[in-house]
Parts: C-alpha cells; structure tokens; sequence
C-alpha cells in the first residue's frame, strides 16, 4: 500500500478559490457517482477529518484536477 498524504483543507481551499461552490463540488461528485454530505466537505475544509472514504477523496482530488 502506498502512503497518500493530501492536505484536504488546502483542497477545499483550491476548490472555493477556483470559484466552485459547495453545490459545484457536489454536482461534480455526483457525476462521478459519489454522493457526499455537506458534514463531510466542512469536515475536510476544517480539519476535523483528516481522511475521508476511498471514494470521496477521489472524487475531490478528480473534480480538482478537472476545475478551472
């Protein structure tokens, strides 16, 4: 198993600074088929999870790479 270290606020941070809502991060999410809860992205931004599902985190890190 290799070891992935993300900051996941700095993520968030990326996301919002790129102009994305949390209903654009969704929607996005959505059609990768992921659903995620609201908690879970303020969880993230916040710190207060430091590591979110398998799914999830990819999901973030794939609309990331995707924003403009």
């Amino acid at each position: 198993m290799i070891p992935v270290d993300v900051d996941w606020p700095a993520v968030v941070y990326e996301l919002r600074r790129r102009g994305l809502r949390d209903k654009d991060v969704f929607d996005r999410m959505a059609d990768q088929g992921i659903v995620a809860h609201h908690d879970a992205l303020y969880g993230l931004r916040t710190g207060r999870i430091k590591s979110p599902q398998f799914e999830t985190g990819a999901a973030l890190l794939n609309v990331l790479k995707d924003a403009r």
